[in-house]
This record gives structure tokens, sequence and C-alpha cells, in this order.
């Protein structure tokens, strides 16, 4: 049996992000295989940080207890998939938040 996928919404500032700009906010989804909750934080925190991200801020996140299949949003169906097929995934929004936000 495989661990679960967590999946973490969250946002973060560009560091050394390619195709954005550095000191931008940005929202991003983090998809995890893991174990427990509290690891899968931590290793979705650290892979934001590994990308470049700074001032990483997790703010909602649990397992994902629906198949890619159930998810109209392609690229959320293949964030998932990827996230099944190698343990992870990134969704990066293009938009800049607001610095208010």
């Amino acid at each position: 049996m495989t661990d679960p996928i967590f999946a973490f919404k969250g946002e973060g500032v560009a560091e050394r992000v390619i195709n954005r700009r550095k000191g931008a906010r940005h929202a991003m989804m983090i998809f995890v295989q893991s174990d427990n909750l509290m690891a899968a934080e931590a290793r979705a925190y650290q892979i934001a940080k590994d990308n470049g991200w700074s001032f990483i801020v997790l703010q909602k996140g649990g397992e994902v207890k629906i198949q890619p299949s159930e998810i109209d949003e392609p690229y959320l169906r293949a964030a998932l998939n990827d996230a099944l097929q190698i343990g992870t995934a990134t969704i990066i929004y293009k938009a800049e938040l607001p610095s208010n936000a």
C-alpha cells in the first residue's frame, strides 16, 4: 500500500524562481505523498523552499480523498496524477497576489 497524497494551499515570495518576478507573491498548491499530515506539511514547505520560494505560508492542508478522474480542472487532475506517480507536484498560480492580501 502506498502512502496517501496530501494537498496544501499556500503562498510564497519568489526569490530564485524562473518566470516569476523576484519579490512577487504567488498562490501555490503543493501535493505531497507522505504517511502523515505533519510530515507532508514539512515536506511541502521544503519543496517550496528548495524551488526558490521564501516567506512560505501553508494555509490549509489535508489528505486528498478523491481520484484524479473526479477532478474537473485539467491542471489539478494532472498535478494529482503526477503526485501519485512521482510523490509530489506543485502548482504556482500566474497572477501575483497584492501585497496586502
